[in-house]
């Protein structure tokens, strides 16, 4: 049980038990993956290419429009694990950094 505590008084709160089961965030390991399903429009970026946060990375097509998926840090391209006209799922990884 919390206890929020207001101008207006006390209130005692209990958290849901998918609250107390949920997966602590972590930071993701170098690889960048796919947010939404889709497909591959263009790959941006070769593997030992040098980028800088906020470059782009690639082109996902999804729901009829075209997303640009940049690079989240600065790094070098490990590998590229998409190649253009490739259906990727949702969490699909999609190029990993060194």
């Amino acid at each position: 049980m919390e206890v929020l505590r207001l101008e207006s008084g006390d209130y005692q709160t209990q958290l849901t038990m998918k609250f107390l089961k949920r997966k602590p965030y972590q930071k993701p390991q170098n690889i960048v993956s796919a947010a939404i399903p889709g497909t591959i429009m263009e790959v941006l970026v070769k593997e030992g290419q040098q980028v800088r946060r906020g470059d782009a990375l690639c082109i996902l097509d999804s729901m009829k429009m075209n997303n640009t998926i940049c690079a989240s840090d600065h790094g070098v391209v490990k590998k590229v694990y998409i190649v253009v006209g490739q259906s990727v799922g949702k969490d699909a990884p999609m190029v990993e950094f060194e």
